[in-house]
């Protein structure tokens, strides 16, 4: 993104991405980092994508507590609820509370 200052060429590029997904029946999976790129740009972005996912990472003393939101889903309600995760060798879903 920091490559490309054009907005019309990210947006091209977001839609050759689809285009070659959906013909070979994949997925894609993008990563930003939230607030470091232009706003519009982030805006265009989550728009075009069909699913989000937020990591949030809350430092408190000694202690890390990674949460994960699912802040949309194309067709769906996305749940309101955020999600403690395990990030080591592989993301575990923390299944000593309940995820609704």
């Amino acid at each position: 993104i920091d490559l490309i200052d054009d907005r019309d060429k990210i947006r091209r590029l977001l839609n050759q991405i689809y285009e070659i997904t959906s013909g070979t029946d994949s997925i894609c999976y993008l990563y930003i980092f939230k607030d470091t790129h232009r706003k519009d740009i982030e805006n265009m972005i989550v728009s075009k994508s069909d699913v989000v996912f937020d990591l949030d990472v809350v430092v408190s003393g000694d202690n890390i507590t990674n949460l994960l939101i699912v802040s949309k889903i194309r067709g769906m309600i996305a749940p309101t609820k955020r999600m403690k995760v395990h990030i080591r060798d592989r993301i575990t879903l923390d299944t000593s509370q309940e995820v609704v």
